[in-house]
């Protein structure tokens, strides 16, 4: 359930400050979060193991909510449906697929969960280097919220 809050939370923020904004702290939360995550998973507390699984779905929660409104703002209509499920479906290969095998054999090799928390931490780095890097397509939309939201105060909601 919060997980499902979170997401909601998020794209109805990216409406208003923005998705890209709203991904990036998505994406740098994901950063920071798997070390001690996985700290708290460790303890062996059975308490702490679901804060810090709750705090992950907050994490991922605030990247998917936003995701949607983003890659609409990355790829021209002309190529949008074909960029969208290219891009989803190799992130879902990566993170789905890839991830799995590549924390067992992390675990295996270490006999730590810190490597593949820090794996987890390079794959959301990536992520966040690559929201930064994104250019957004001008489209009359666009410019016309941009434009008004230029007009708009910044104190009023």
């Amino acid at each position: 359930m919060v997980w499902i809050g979170t997401i909601i939370a998020s794209a109805v923020l990216s409406n208003r400050f923005g998705s890209e904004r709203m991904y990036i702290l998505g994406a740098l939360t994901a950063v920071l979060w798997p070390l001690p995550m996985f700290g708290l998973v460790n303890t062996g507390d059975a308490g702490l193991a679901p804060l810090a699984f709750t705090i992950a779905a907050i994490v991922q929660g605030i990247m998917a909510g936003a995701q949607g409104g983003l890659l609409t703002e990355i790829f021209d209509v002309r190529f949008r449906y074909s960029g969208i499920s290219i891009a989803y479906t190799i992130g879902g290969m990566v993170g789905g697929a890839l991830t799995p095998i590549v924390a067992t054999t992390l675990f295996a090799t270490y006999r730590s969960s810190t490597a593949i928390a820090l794996y987890v931490a390079a794959l959301s780095l990536v992520s966040l280097v690559s929201v930064l890097g994104v250019r957004k397509i001008d489209t009359p939309e666009a410019e016309a919220a941009e434009s008004e939201e230029r007009k708009t105060p910044a104190s009023s909601s």
